[in-house]
């Protein structure tokens, strides 16, 4: 019965009931949930989950994506195709020091974190808390490094988004999709 009830929350979370959040309503709405791919963007040949990470890019990022750790081959295509279609810049940082510099100099920063990470790269994550940007992990393993961060997450079972902005509430939302 409780696993009915969690489904069902989820559920509502998903179609943007019972968040009160304008920009998480739109998020999710607008952004994660929007049936078709943007029309510019080929999204037909990716699967849903890197669809996701494609447009929470979109959305959140500028010209400019820094990369955290071992990324799966099928977020290297979506990179790519960022890259060519939009002249997007990925650059993978290996240090606390790069880190640190790609947060100073970004407007909006925008992180997407691999699969493994090193300690030092925890150690940036938890740092970022203090930036405004927002951070795209692309499998749920970090869930207990994101949960410390003062951020709004967005999370569903393959993946995990949390945006951190001095003007949003701490809040999570469990999507079913």
């Amino acid at each position: 019965m409780f696993n009915l009830l969690k489904w069902l929350n989820r559920a509502r979370h998903s179609k943007g009931f019972g968040v009160h959040s304008p920009f998480a309503f739109s998020f999710i709405t607008e952004t994660l949930r929007q049936p078709k791919g943007y029309a510019y963007y080929e999204e037909k040949n990716l699967n849903k989950r890197w669809r996701w990470l494609m447009r929470a890019i979109m959305r959140l990022g500028d010209n400019h994506i820094a990369t955290l750790g071992n990324l799966p081959s099928a977020c290297g295509e979506v990179l790519a195709m960022l890259t060519t279609k939009c002249a997007t810049q990925v650059t993978p940082i290996t240090t606390p020091e790069e880190f640190q510099n790609y947060i100073s100099t970004s407007t909006r920063p925008l992180i997407v974190v691999g699969e493994t990470l090193t300690p030092e790269a925890v150690s940036c994550i938890r740092s970022f808390s203090h930036a405004n940007g927002a951070m795209v992990f692309v499998t749920p393993t970090h869930r207990k490094i994101v949960e410390n961060l003062s951020a709004m997450i967005f999370q569903a079972p393959d993946k995990m988004i949390a945006v951190s902005d001095c003007g949003l509430p701490c809040q999570t939302f469990t999507l079913n999709f």
